[in-house]
């Protein structure tokens, strides 16, 4: 098969198995309606081991895990390539080759806006900016994120930036100790990345967030209406809803629930049962 050596459509997987069975249905759904793009899942053998990484730190959070996304893409600067990287937890329904079109030379793509004094993503008990001061790190402004689809071209100063503040901050709530959105977005405003906001009239890209949803016949159906998108992005807790499950298994042959999974998967099940009935 020969590709388009300009352009390089990507995930990254490590650490669970389940990010392994969910990047691998990505694959070979992208592959499904995209067979002129190359698709490369990025893992461990990418990154510097986490034993050499987290040498002598007293207390380690889930966000210091984080380097390791960002010391491959801070790596993927070939000025002749066009890079689009999609999140672990999504499933490509249709062909994408209209997105190399949007992407220009040292700008990132990705979802940023401006929340104001509403709380991080519109969440007010999580206060980005009030964690950005009492960590040390001043001049902050409140906007937000999601880095689970970006696209761009060149050398993207943030994707340093945010492994150097995921080394030297602690964001202290539940969103800063645990993700990696406060410091994506304040490295792109230290560094002065360039952005380009998504423009979702035109990336036809679904956050299956907050819809109730199932899967027949491997489609996705909200309101028993299919949906009609490019690439969903349903989010890593959705792993455990066997609606998500279905889907993930018609892209992954290979896909099997550990006893843990599935024990996971029951319990969010019936918790889903019982807050249905009472």
């Amino acid at each position: 098969m020969k590709y388009k050596k300009d352009i390089l459509f990507f995930t990254i997987a490590f650490g669970s198995k389940r990010y392994f069975d969910m990047a691998n249905a990505l694959k070979n759904s992208f592959e499904k309606s995209n067979p002129e793009f190359e698709f490369k899942i990025f893992n461990e053998k990418f990154i510097t081991p986490k034993k050499q990484h987290l040498k002598g730190k007293k207390k380690i959070f889930p966000k210091d895990y984080k380097y390791a996304k960002f010391e491959i893409l801070k790596n993927l600067n070939d000025p002749n390539k066009k890079y689009i990287f999609i999140d672990a937890d999504s499933i490509v329904l249709k062909n994408l080759s209209y997105l190399t079109n949007f992407i220009k030379k040292d700008v990132l793509t990705i979802e940023y806006k401006f929340d104001g004094n509403k709380g991080w993503n519109k969440i007010s008990k999580y206060n980005f900016v009030k964690c950005c001061n009492d960590s040390g790190l001043d001049d902050i402004k409140p906007y937000s994120l999601n880095g689970g689809f970006m696209m761009w071209k060149g050398k993207i100063k943030c994707f340093q930036k945010t492994i150097d503040f995921l080394k030297k901050y602690d964001f202290n709530d539940s969103k800063g100790l645990t993700g990696e959105e406060y410091y994506l977005c304040a490295a792109i405003q230290h560094s002065k990345t360039n952005i380009f906001p998504i423009n979702y009239n035109r990336v036809k890209l679904l956050k299956l967030w907050n819809f109730d949803f199932r899967v027949n016949n491997s489609k996705i159906l909200i309101n028993n209406n299919i949906i009609n998108y490019d690439i969903v992005h349903y989010g890593n807790f959705n792993f455990y809803n066997i609606h998500m499950q279905r889907m993930i298994k018609f892209y992954n042959s290979n896909f099997k629930l550990t006893s843990m999974e599935y024990f996971i998967t029951l319990l969010k099940l019936i918790k889903k049962m019982i807050l249905k009935y009472f």
